[in-house]
């Protein structure tokens, strides 16, 4: 009897804990939702809908060439969600130089994936992230 009592209260444990994951991951997708929204359109670009989001963007230069590392995460809770992106680079007076060509990825619900981008110019200094989920 003990046995059974100390199961069900073990199963109820963790069906409350799997619930509070859901609710954190979905507050962690609002509030990533709301830092894109705010997010300048000079700097990331959706062409439609926000099924994936940037939650994270850093620029460092690296020999002298600037790179750029995003970090991407499925707005979706369960849906695998397939999407591409591109990087438009800038120099210093705002004239386009080059533009990566459309690369292709997935983002599983509840996981995150990072890409990394180099310009190919050294004097580049500035960047546009365009993303579309659209096929």
């Amino acid at each position: 009897m003990l046995n059974i009592k100390s199961l069900a209260l073990s199963a109820i444990a963790l069906l409350m804990l799997g619930g509070c994951a859901n609710q954190n991951s979905q507050m962690q997708r609002d509030a990533v939702m709301e830092r894109n929204k705010a997010l300048s359109v000079d700097k990331v670009n959706y062409v439609d809908d926000m099924d994936v989001l940037v939650s994270d963007i850093k620029l460092f230069k690296e020999n002298g060439f600037l790179k750029l590392m995003a970090e991407f995460i499925n707005a979706d809770n369960g849906e695998k969600r397939d999407f591409v992106y591109q990087v438009e680079w800038y120099d210093q007076y705002g004239q386009l130089k080059e533009t990566t060509s459309w690369r292709p990825k997935t983002v599983i619900g509840n996981q995150k994936i990072k890409v990394v981008e180099a310009a190919t110019m050294p004097s580049i200094v500035d960047y546009k992230l365009i993303i579309s989920t659209k096929k």
